[in-house]
């Protein structure tokens, strides 16, 4: 499947005779863009959509509001600030929205540099596209898939293979002394910080959030797939920003102290298949 961050993919890849309805259609054809390997996804010709085309295909999927911000994710592969905000819960009205504001405003030194000019398309917030309970935030993925695969996280793995390998391998070796032996949890680690670089952070603003003050945050990979996942106070941003860029946050409690996704433990499909790689090139 081809890129989406135009709207036009859908075309290239409709099938007007399909017994699927166009929703299931639809999101069948999401759903294989973000799990496609980069170098499998062309980009293809742009065409322009018939009035049925839009009507049936691309209207029903997404307003112009989100196209435009699905435009500016697939440019970037993370925001100034480090972090995309992603609130799901809508219920307490004018507090929960004082409470947000008060969380984008903390001083620097606590919170996110993140400049107002960018907040549009950085701090996802809309009750209607964006609602979801606690701990089904990944549904947005169905309306919103370069939140989950941003094109520059997936160019950047997809031209990046042999580097990658070459650094989980690094990676093995800096986790151990000489006289330490190798276990299969090693290699998963390397893998988890390793694929980390590739994809971009995202803190869930919750029903939770607004009941304990913790934010969901979230590492995850070009593929939108969760590496890591826990929660984290808004005054602690800037210090773990800062642990990130000494080269430290894999050593720290805010990686350390996080759960790991279920396709990065010791024996989930990514993590298996990688290291396997990895191995075979040691």
């Amino acid at each position: 499947m081809t890129a989406l961050t135009n709207d036009k993919t859908d075309q290239h890849n409709w099938d007007e005779t399909s017994p699927l309805s166009p929703a299931a259609q639809r999101q069948h054809l999401i759903r294989s863009f973000i799990a496609a390997d980069p170098e499998a996804t062309p980009a293809a010709e742009p065409i322009a959509p018939s009035p049925e085309q839009i009507a049936t295909i691309l209207a029903p999927w997404r307003p112009q509001r989100l196209r435009r911000i699905a435009a500016k994710h697939g440019a970037v592969l993370r925001p100034e600030g480090e972090f995309y905000f992603l609130r799901t819960h809508y219920a307490g009205g004018a507090a929960d929205d004082a409470r947000l504001r008060a969380w984008l405003d903390l001083d620097e030194c606590q919170g996110v540099a993140l400049p107002r000019a960018d907040e549009w398309w950085v701090v996802l917030d809309d009750a209607e596209l964006f609602t979801q309970p606690d701990g089904a935030w990944m549904a947005v993925y169905d309306v919103f898939p370069e939140l989950a695969a941003p094109r520059t996280g997936r160019l950047l793995l997809g031209n990046d293979s042999s580097s990658m390998m070459e650094s989980i391998r690094d990676r093995v070796g800096w986790m151990l002394s000489e006289d330490e032996p190798v276990e299969e949890e090693h290699w998963a680690e390397a893998v988890r910080e390793t694929l980390s670089i590739f994809g971009n952070n995202l803190l869930i603003v919750d029903q939770r959030a607004f009941e304990t003050g913790e934010l969901g945050l979230v590492f995850r990979d070009a593929k939108g797939n969760v590496i890591r996942h826990g929660r984290i106070k808004p005054d602690q941003l800037n210090e773990m920003v800062v642990d990130d860029s000494r080269g430290a946050l894999s050593e720290s409690g805010f990686w350390l102290d996080t759960e790991v996704g279920e396709k990065y433990r010791l024996e989930g499909e990514i993590v298996r298949d990688i290291v396997r790689l990895a191995k075979e090139g040691s």
